[in-house]
């Protein structure tokens, strides 16, 4: 009789230590790491978006990782496993874009059910609404959550092979969050929620198929479905311009603004009187901001006086455009030259690149980037003093790849 209580007591203790292994569930994380070098994508397996169980990531070495970039463009990553996670390099080009995960666990059996399992992942480098794009690739990342701004609130849209899913249980976890939050998509796939504080944030959202099969020699009766989202986020209350975000350093008008990453830059403009442009008084300086914190206006560069330039960014560099340049100096009878000039701007390297010229000086115009391509258009040739300014009806484009 003593022998048997013996027993039962160890195995009591052998199931209560054991009890918080089982009962807790991994999820496969994706975290893009820009600002480390190199640059990298970290891959967790855990209950949420950091470190975990080292071991357990030989269980998840054959996962596949791509590089989400413009027009449905996928880089497969290489994945190998560190101390704490698998990891794979970045280029300056794969860092900026979001990075998605999909891998086949296999079949697993819990109680009476024995399901497929599948996993799937996705995370943006930045923190930015505007860079939290949709794939919308069925067959890597069929079950999909896609945040939006709503306000104070974030929408959180889980889709289905490109569809809204409804009823998908949506588990949230984050700083500001006691505990987590938990609950299901509407019936047009919508989660709406509420993200406190600025941090990451680790989301998951789960979908079970009603689909019978076998899978290496073993059959499921469902297939279970699980997507995470790994979010950076800065609250819409801390991004709003209204009262949050610094003056410019000295006014100015007529300058050119681009967003890459973060941060936003602005160059050149006119710092003196309305109408009024003298060579002294046009601006040659790069300002940047970083919208994430947000506390104040650095100087990242300088370059030619201009203003009436257009400025994009593409693949995290800057482009600027074209503009124009006072020649004369203060008292001196306006001379005012457009210019064709071209330049690429490194925000790692703060070093400025000439491309090609404009085929026409401009300045006044409009740009744009589509893919890989720059598109200009408009704008005013002025070839200086006592010489007539043309309008321009021509647009010109030119590979960024």
């Amino acid at each position: 009789m003593r022998r048997n209580t013996m027993r039962h007591s160890i195995l009591l203790m052998t199931l209560v230590m054991l009890s918080p292994a089982i009962a807790r569930a991994h999820f496969l994380w994706l975290v893009i790491e820009p600002a480390i070098e190199p640059a990298r994508v970290q891959v967790y397996f855990g209950e949420a978006a950091e470190p975990d169980d080292p071991d357990l990531l030989d269980r998840v070495v054959k996962a596949e990782v791509w590089s989400a970039g413009g027009r449905g463009k996928l880089q497969p990553l290489v994945l190998k496993k560190n101390e704490e996670s698998l990891t794979a390099a970045l280029t300056d080009r794969t860092q900026q874009n979001p990075a998605i995960l999909k891998y086949t666990y296999g079949v697993v059996t819990r109680g009476d059910s024995t399901f497929l399992l599948n996993y799937y992942a996705k995370t943006y480098p930045f923190s930015l609404p505007g860079t939290w794009q949709e794939i919308h690739d069925a067959e890597r990342l069929p079950l999909e959550i896609s945040p939006t701004r709503d306000g104070n609130s974030t929408v959180l849209r889980v889709s289905w092979k490109g569809e809204g899913a409804p009823g998908c249980g949506v588990v949230i976890a984050g700083p500001g969050i006691d505990g987590k939050l938990e609950g299901s998509t509407d019936e047009a796939g919508d989660f709406r929620c509420e993200l406190p504080e600025a941090g990451t944030y680790s989301i998951r959202a789960r979908l079970i198929e009603d689909q019978t099969g076998k899978f290496e020699d073993k059959e499921y009766s469902t297939i279970r479905h699980y997507s995470t989202l790994t979010l950076h986020n800065v609250p819409s209350e801390f991004q709003s311009a209204k009262h949050k975000l610094p003056e410019l350093p000295q006014g100015i008008t007529s300058f050119g603004g681009a967003i890459v990453g973060d941060t936003f830059y602005v160059y050149g403009g006119n710092y003196g009187s309305a109408h009024e442009y003298t060579n002294e008084e046009q601006s040659n300086d790069l300002w940047a901001l970083n919208l994430a914190a947000g506390s104040e206006w650095k100087k990242a560069s300088t370059g030619p006086r201009l203003q009436g330039l257009a400025m994009v960014a593409h693949d995290g560099l800057l482009y600027r455009v074209g503009g124009f340049t006072a020649m004369n100096q203060e008292g001196e009878e306006q001379d005012l030259q457009s210019q064709a000039s071209v330049a690429q701007f490194n925000p790692k390297t703060s070093v400025w690149k000439e491309l090609p010229s404009l085929p026409e000086p401009r300045s006044s115009h409009d740009a744009a980037v589509l893919g890989d391509t720059l598109y200009v258009a408009g704008g005013w040739d002025m070839p200086g003093a006592g010489k007539d300014r043309v309008w321009h009806q021509t647009a010109w484009t030119l590979d960024l790849s």
